[in-house]
């Protein structure tokens, strides 16, 4: 038997390296973009006041809103809803006017 040349011995070992160098950039990018997901979750669910605690479970903050605030904002709906009422009488008022007049 002819003795096995450097190059051939080597070979193996520099394509088990270039392999096992290709899956780990594959595994590491995955695992970048599952950090990335994650954060973009998180921070939409911030917005919408969802957080995850430290032990796993889920956390709703109710945004606190005023008794005023609250008190205004229902006023200004029913005075809305108030004016367009007044304005709807007053339009039936002047459609009764106009169609009982007497000929002259």
């Amino acid at each position: 038997m002819a003795p096995s040349s450097a190059w051939s011995q080597i070979l193996p070992l520099i394509l088990t390296l270039v392999v096992v160098a290709g899956i780990s950039f594959v595994v590491y990018q995955v695992y970048l973009s599952a950090l990335q997901f994650r954060d973009y979750t998180a921070q939409r669910m911030e917005r919408k006041n969802l957080a995850f605690s430290k032990d796993g479970g889920l956390r709703l903050s109710v945004k606190d809103v005023s008794d005023e605030t609250y008190l205004d904002q229902t006023q200004s709906w029913f005075v809305k809803a108030w004016e367009l009422g007044v304005e709807e009488e007053n339009a039936n008022k002047k459609r009764k006017k106009g169609t009982f007049r007497k000929a002259a």
